[in-house]
């Protein structure tokens, strides 16, 4: 892995700025408006005017919204576009991916460049760099897959999925030849425009950057602990970013999110508001749906006894992503009629929510009929068919101890492909 190691006092840093700004970090111009999506499912639309003392404010709002009580923070509702499978792709170790260019790497630290979506008619924007820490980056690709060879690809999923017991434990690093890919394992100390430096068996050795496909590296260690509400920033341009909003920052007329990232003991880093499609935040007061166990599971086809397509967790019933209206959903339940689930979630919990809809791999003709129950009474019944528009709904829990999520054939009774979602399905303390 890249080394050295530097930990980081992220409480230490947070306090610092908040001291250095007043504890109120505005921004006068280039935010918009901007809808916050809070955890129970309400919705509150303004002007994003400052993140101060852990919460968000927009302007005239009575009050500030706590980011722990925060699901999301929409920018833009154009659609965020998933890195790509080819080109430069850099890979986190929480999952995530970002389309970006690895610029440089040095000691604890990965540079990269960000490019833009331009706009139709206007020169491409100036690519956003940022400087990210190495212990949370997995690894990397510098440029298209090799068609003839997915050693890179393959080691890359085993990274994802380990087996039992397996670990990294040297740097990676794929080499293009003629014949294939060439894997050399070792430690990455640098890379550069030029050169690829690593260590191997004690001897250092250098490799031209142009004929790196990528690496993977390492895990390394931290001894950083973030007392921020962690947060994943999706970008319209493609990917995501795993961070923490530290405030927000205007010049010259722009608006720009802080971002600051566990284990790089540094000033936040700016990227432009204009280039985010939304804000994502975890909380330990919400529990998504598809990482609890349903105690019951009730799933009857229209003709015959087995049902053609089972219910996914964070996928929709075809296998592909969740996706609905061109945006694509990373937590929720896909599934098709008819299918029943059923939660005991306990009486903890005031809340649930979920954006509802009818899947895009559904076919043109599909019509289904979402219903939840909350201890046998019916809080919604709702049918949808292809081509309406998702629909987020907040129903209270309150007391409620077996929640039901049903999906059901749609009024013309019939199964042309009724692929459906329940995305972003959660409950809320």
């Amino acid at each position: 892995m890249i080394r050295p190691r530097r930990a980081a006092a992220s409480w230490l840093l947070a306090f610092g700025w908040f001291l250095a700004f007043g504890g109120f970090l505005p921004l006068a111009h280039g935010a918009g408006p901007v809808k916050v999506v809070l955890n129970d499912g309400r919705e509150a639309q303004g002007v994003w005017s400052a993140v101060r003392d852990g919460s968000i404010a927009l302007e005239g709002a009575p009050e500030a919204f706590p980011l722990h009580e925060v699901s999301a923070v929409i920018l833009h509702e154009d659609a965020t576009v998933d890195a790509p499978d080819d080109g430069p792709v850099l890979f986190f170790r929480d999952g995530e991916r970002l389309t970006a260019r690895v610029a440089s790497a040095a000691g604890a630290l990965v540079t990269v460049e960000i490019a833009a979506k331009p706009d139709a008619g206007a020169p491409p924007p100036a690519p956003v760099a940022l400087r990210l820490p190495a212990e949370i980056v997995a690894g990397f690709r510098l440029r298209e897959a090799h068609k003839d060879d997915d050693l890179f690809e393959t080691d890359l999923a085993a990274l994802r999925a380990p087996s039992p017991g397996a670990r990294r434990s040297l740097d990676a690093v794929y080499v293009r030849r003629a014949t294939g890919l060439l894997r050399v394992e070792g430690t990455l100390r640098s890379l550069d425009a030029e050169y690829l430096s690593m260590e191997i068996g004690g001897d250092a050795r250098r490799i031209r950057r142009q004929l790196v496909l990528g690496a993977l590296l390492a895990p390394i260690a931290s001894r950083a602990v973030d007392g921020d509400v962690p947060a994943v920033v999706e970008l319209r341009s493609g990917g995501h970013i795993p961070c923490t909003l530290a405030g927000l920052r205007a010049e010259g007329g722009r608006g720009d999110a802080l971002l600051r990232f566990r284990g790089l003991d540094e000033a936040p880093q700016p990227v432009p508001l204009d280039r985010i499609a939304r804000i994502r935040f975890a909380s330990d007061r919400i529990a998504f749906l598809s990482s609890l166990a349903p105690v019951r599971v009730e799933e009857v086809p229209l003709i015959g006894s087995s049902h053609p397509f089972p219910w996914r967790r964070d996928l929709a019933a075809s296998g592909a992503r969740l996706q609905m209206a061109g945006r694509s959903y990373r937590k929720g339940i896909g599934v098709h009629p008819r299918t029943v689930l059923e939660y005991d979630i306990g009486g903890t919990y005031r809340t649930f929510a979920a954006v509802i809809g009818l899947d895009t791999s559904a076919g043109k003709e599909a019509a289904v009929t979402f219903r939840v129950a909350a201890d046998g009474k019916e809080l919604l019944r709702k049918d949808m068919t292809q081509g309406e528009p998702p629909e987020a709904v907040a129903l209270p829990l309150t007391g409620v101890k077996r929640l039901v999520l049903e999906l059901d054939f749609g009024p013309d009774g019939v199964d042309v492909g009724d692929h459906a979602d329940w995305a972003d399905a959660r409950v809320a303390r």
